[in-house]
């Protein structure tokens, strides 16, 4: 797996490309800069891919360049955009070496009406941010 910044967006990715984080920093359209993993058999056509686009792939020293250049800008995130990273945090999932799928992120409560209150609003909220909202997905929460 190697790391790049790219511009592209997230349905650019393909064949394992994950997002490793979202960065402070615009291209000049306005859009995110991502830095995200990239399978090594797959670099060269998701790479290709992002290109297709005309969405940039750098390294992370070529990425320092383009920040020197100012060919990318910071931007403040939106209210949107940490939400929308908190949901990220939560619906992380991991596998055991046996199998069995666990989500390692989770919100507790010892008060069980609070912890039914606080799923609620979870749900909506994500629901507003994410409009391929999986109604079926439950986040952990502890009581």
């Amino acid at each position: 797996m190697k790391t790049y910044y790219t511009s592209a967006p997230e349905a650019y990715d393909n064949f394992g490309t994950t997002t490793l984080k979202r960065t402070k920093y615009v291209d000049s359209r306005g859009e995110r800069i991502r830095v995200v993993s990239i399978n090594d058999d797959h670099e060269e056509y998701q790479t290709s891919r992002y290109s297709s686009g005309l969405y940039f792939t750098v390294s992370e020293d070529q990425f320092q360049e383009y920040i020197d250049n100012k060919l990318v800008t910071t931007k403040e995130e939106t209210l949107e955009e940490l939400v929308s990273d908190f949901f990220d945090i939560l619906d992380i999932e991991e596998e055991t070496d046996n199998g069995k799928r666990f989500k390692p992120n989770y919100i507790s409560s010892c008060r069980v009406f609070d912890a039914h209150k606080l799923e609620n609003i979870l749900g909506k909220m994500k629901q507003r941010i994410n409009k391929n909202y999986n109604y079926g997905s439950k986040w952990t929460i502890y009581y």
